[in-house]
């Protein structure tokens, strides 16, 4: 009879467990091909826009922003360099009493940074494009370092959990049952971390369109030592911005080494949470990549 009652539960076990394991292995190789058609597809298709010009990227929105930094913010920062001359002329005036001592030199150093300043301002989203230009150079250098990427076709679940095991348990049934919620688990994750990447890189694009839109009106700022502050915060933030799609490529390459390093004979839950830890901590690294790339050059 006991021998009867155990053959009975190895039966309904092995039924229960093959069922599980069946539904495991397709729901694992779906996952396997979100990793490597979804999330690995998605990070070249970023690391490929990185080192796209904004010209490029959307030509409607690039002349669309060029034309409101000429058309719109050009002349405000008219309005405001007549504005900064103004006040700089009543400085003068109130130091050389009242004009009486004022040399022709310094008639000639306010002409003339009245001149750069308009100069600038002309040019200043020809110049906010060369940053960038130059933040395109870097990355599409580093582009050329093979960072490597994970092939989750190696991966198999035969590898952690036996198909057919030699006698079946409630913890072996338990364990596959948690390996399934880990996988689906794992499958949301990937989906989401795969969306993260696209809008953050279109983030990124859309704040360079912005800033860029607005460059005459800080670079209107240069003519006046106090105001000056305004005009090199938003150089420094400008270069800072360029080189944010660098910080970007650099958390890929260096997701890719990192994933690469998986190894098929760790446990299924180590091998899961390694892949699954290094993409959080991408997305999180991704979120920091403006404050990183402030932070270096000294931006706020």
């Amino acid at each position: 009879m006991p021998e009867f009652i155990d053959n009975l539960m190895q039966t309904v076990m092995g039924m229960i467990y093959r069922g599980l394991y069946d539904y495991c292995v397709y729901i694992f190789d779906f996952f396997k091909f979100i990793l490597n058609n979804t999330l690995n597809t998605q990070i070249e298709t970023a690391t490929d826009e990185l080192t796209t010009h904004l010209e490029q990227w959307d030509y409607g929105a690039f002349v669309f922003i060029r034309d409101v930094a000429k058309n719109v913010c050009i002349p405000v920062a008219g309005i405001i360099m007549v504005f900064i001359f103004a006040l700089e002329l009543i400085q003068y005036t109130r130091e050389n009493n009242h004009m009486v001592a004022m040399k022709s030199d310094k008639w000639l150093m306010m002409l003339g940074k009245l001149v750069v300043c308009l100069l600038l301002c002309s040019k200043s989203f020809e110049i906010v494009m060369g940053f960038l230009n130059i933040g395109i150079w870097a990355v599409e250098n580093m582009s050329n370092i093979i960072g490597g990427s994970f092939d989750a076709e190696q991966l198999r679940l035969s590898d952690f959990l036996p198909p057919e095991p030699d006698e079946y348990s409630f913890f072996l049934i338990l364990q596959l049952i948690g390996s399934l919620l880990i996988i689906v688990v794992a499958l949301i994750i990937v989906y989401i971390i795969g969306l993260i990447i696209y809008i953050r890189v279109m983030l990124w694009f859309l704040e360079l369109l912005i800033y860029s839109s607005l460059a005459p009106i800080p670079f209107s700022t240069f003519g006046n030592k106090e105001w000056s502050q305004i005009g090199m915060n938003y150089t420094r933030k400008m270069m800072a911005m360029s080189f944010e799609g660098f910080i970007m490529m650099l958390i890929f390459l260096l997701y890719g080494v990192i994933v690469t390093s998986v190894s098929t004979s760790s446990s299924f839950l180590e091998v899961m949470m390694k892949l699954l830890g290094c993409g959080i901590a991408m997305i999180l690294l991704l979120g920091k990549a403006g404050s990183i790339s402030a932070s270096i050059f000294n931006a706020h």
